[in-house]
């Protein structure tokens, strides 16, 4: 039955003495030394089980020793070992890493929220402005979400007076993760029953949580009562991430928030995104694992069977990732932090219906603070398809080919984008002597291609005239698809000189590069002619 690790456990006057200060609380009717740890079988009231063994393990901390209770085969026990060495004189202050750790992360995040601040209002180069946008409108708000959410920690473990460190922030330079993966406060020693594990893993997330609410609800507004960038606007790149195309994924409760706050998926103000991130990072807490403040949660409200809880995420997140690789890693962080909680010092306490009730807000914060794909770029999806083909009707008296091509557009990315247009001739045959078909190659085949003119019907109305074998309609002709749509595009196919077949392409391409959406579609023209 010996939990804990450390020097022989000691005898005489010292083993009595801890007796003596057992029996203010407990009686005891069974001693059992071993040699790491000695273990007492105690008789345990109601009202003792929760304060009287809380004063036992005040007294017994300065000492150097720490309780155990359990409870097995119809008996209480409390085990009693040596704690790690505690320092006699005063402790050298390590507060200067929490203020260096304070100082990069409001600088990384500064610097995350200039990126995000200057693709908002359609910038190609930082400014002071973008500086200043980004430190007010994304650092300073997720900086105060990731403070409270912390500090929340700090002061509800001092309350319970259990040693806990100031908070570490944790900075990480643009592009990853907008210059921040969060910050932790690190508890010195074991927590001491069930309800304070409970409260001090709840306390976190419900402060940050109510911090996130009013300022995701103003960026909301402000997203909401902004112009969006023309589809023009082709964001600019920070090593290999542009933020002006990145896709917010909305969880169930922000999706919730947009019918009172119609918001685009890539026009969110920063303020906005600050708020979506302080939602994720919330709800990425609450995952049943380990150290995680979802694993005090689980741990506190379940016992061991949290771990079941544990096992169930794990698997579903692996089951996730075929949607979103980034799961996976998640995945990988609960393994690694581990399934298990260790238990608290007295395990025993029972929570009450408040608690449990704040439990289930916590797990409503889990299910709805996620989304399924919570960040990514535009893929580029594009199609191109046959529409028909047609002869021109009254076509020009110049023209011995003439037809009209109809081909639909399909925008496959949920985000609005410009496309542009082109057509290619590919091939070419004609009459040749005693009625076969020559393959024009070569000088002969570019020579009719130049020939070609075409005329781009294009949704906006707009009517593009091109002469060439191979044309692109301009970037200022674009045509603007929203996201998801779908429109035709006809093409007019003229040529003065006669051809038994022509097949030809016609291409699109998206306005901005950086997505790479490209697609083509062929038309085969067969001709009357001899």
């Amino acid at each position: 039955m010996s939990t804990g690790a450390g020097p022989p456990y000691p005898g005489g006057t010292e083993l009595e003495r801890i007796q003596s200060l057992l029996a203010r609380h407990f009686t005891v009717y069974e001693t059992r030394v071993g040699p790491r740890s000695v273990i007492f079988a105690v008789h345990i009231g109601t009202e003792s089980i929760a304060r009287g063994f809380d004063d036992l393990r005040r007294e017994l901390g300065p000492l150097g020793y720490v309780p155990f209770l359990r409870y097995s085969g119809g008996e209480h026990f409390i085990e009693i070992f040596r704690g790690p060495p505690r320092s006699t004189g005063p402790k050298p202050s390590r507060s200067w890493i929490n203020l260096a750790l304070l100082i990069g992360t409001a600088a990384t995040t500064t610097f995350a929220g200039a990126l995000i601040y200057m693709s908002f209002v359609g910038g190609y180069t930082l400014t002071l402005e973008d500086l200043s946008g980004g430190a007010l409108y994304f650092a300073l708000p997720l900086m105060t979400i990731l403070g409270l959410h912390e500090l929340a920690h700090y002061l509800v473990a001092r309350h319970y007076r259990v040693d806990a460190s100031l908070p570490y922030f944790l900075p990480l330079p643009p592009p990853v993760l907008f210059g921040t993966m969060g910050a932790f406060v690190n508890l010195r020693e074991p927590i001491p029953d069930r309800k304070i594990l409970f409260d001090i893993g709840i306390s976190g997330p419900l402060v940050g949580f109510a911090a996130t609410v009013p300022i995701l609800l103003t960026g909301l507004y402000l997203s909401a009562h902004t112009v969006p960038l023309s589809v023009t606007y082709c964001a600019p790149t920070f090593l290999g991430v542009s933020y002006g195309n990145l896709i917010v994924g909305l969880p169930l409760f922000i999706q919730a928030l947009t019918y009172f706050f119609p918001s685009s998926l890539v026009t969110l103000h920063p303020l906005a995104l600050a708020g979506w991130f302080g939602v994720f990072l919330t709800a990425i807490n609450l995952l049943p694992a380990g150290q995680l403040d979802g694993g005090h949660v689980f741990r506190a409200l379940f016992g061991d069977r949290a771990r079941f809880v544990s096992y169930g995420a794990i698997v579903l997140m692996v089951v996730l990732s075929i949607f979103y690789l980034g799961w996976l890693l998640f995945a990988l962080l609960v393994f690694i932090f581990g399934p298990r909680h260790p238990p608290p010092l007295n395990d025993l306490v029972r929570l009450n219906t408040a608690r449990y009730a704040l439990g289930a807000l916590a797990v409503a914060i889990l299910l709805t603070g996620i989304a399924l794909v919570p960040l990514a770029v535009p893929a580029g999806s594009v199609a191109l398809s046959d529409s028909g083909l047609t002869p021109l009707p009254n076509p020009p008296p110049w023209a011995h080919v003439a037809a009209n091509l109809s081909v639909l557009v399909q925008n496959g990315d949920p985000v609005a984008h410009g496309f542009l247009f082109g057509g290619s001739v590919l091939g070419v045959t004609v009459a040749g002597p005693n009625n076969t078909t020559e393959i024009l190659t070569g000088a002969a085949l570019r020579q009719y291609a130049e020939n070609s003119t075409w005329v781009f019907y294009l949704p906006n109305g707009n009517a593009t005239t091109l002469t060439g074998g191979s044309v692109n309609t301009p970037a200022a002709e674009y045509s603007d698809l929203a996201g998801g749509a779908e429109w035709t595009v006809f093409v007019n196919y003229l040529n003065p000189n006669p051809a038994r077949s022509i097949l030809l392409q016609v291409a699109t391409s998206e306005l901005c590069q950086s997505t790479g959406g490209t697609a083509s579609v062929y038309f085969t023209i067969l001709t009357l002619v001899p």
